[in-house]
């Protein structure tokens, strides 16, 4: 297991509605709507299987590092460490779209329905009570800079990330199996 491993798997449950156990209303994400596509390779890539495509997330660490203004003092007290993962959904935007998935035919029913997805993946990231239970702990997140659309085929796909900086906190010398 990875330093990252518990936490990253932890925002994967809460995008993807499979944590916690019992949905809380207004907060959760519905179980089912997102899926990983972690074994299908890069979403942007247009040649991506189209059948694990359309509401298929990412997740990928773009940095990681100390928190800002944290002591050097490494053997006192815990850790802190800030990461930006990157949470990425594809949408269908073509007549192809899945019938029924709350797309049109136009990039704008697709944006509408990606950003207001996002929307709801923040209300659940961003909920602390959320947050417990990985090593490292999770202790902070928040949203690192707005929703972004891009075209990935026009006309047919594009993806819409949102980045997130989640502050981690573990004890000075913490292995990690």
């Amino acid at each position: 297991m990875a330093f990252l491993t518990e936490a990253l798997a932890r925002v994967g449950a809460i995008v993807e509605g499979t944590h916690p156990a019992t949905a809380v209303p207004g907060r959760s994400v519905p179980a089912g709507r997102h899926r990983s596509t972690r074994l299908h390779g890069d979403l942007r890539d247009p040649a991506f299987p189209g059948a694990h495509f359309h509401r298929g997330y990412d997740l990928a660490v773009m940095s990681s590092g100390n928190v800002p203004g944290d002591p050097p003092n490494r053997n006192a007290g815990s850790k802190r460490r800030r990461i930006i993962v990157e949470v990425a959904i594809g949408y269908m935007t073509s007549r192809d779209a899945p019938r029924g998935a709350g797309v049109g035919s136009t990039l704008y029913d697709a944006t509408l329905l990606a950003h207001s997805d996002h929307e709801q993946i923040a209300e659940a990231l961003g909920w602390s009570a959320f947050w417990p239970g990985t090593a490292p702990a999770i202790v902070g997140a928040v949203p690192d800079g707005d929703v972004q659309t891009v075209v990935v085929v026009p006309q047919a796909r594009i993806v819409v990330a949102a980045r997130w900086a989640l502050t981690l906190s573990y004890p000075p010398g913490t292995e990690w199996p």
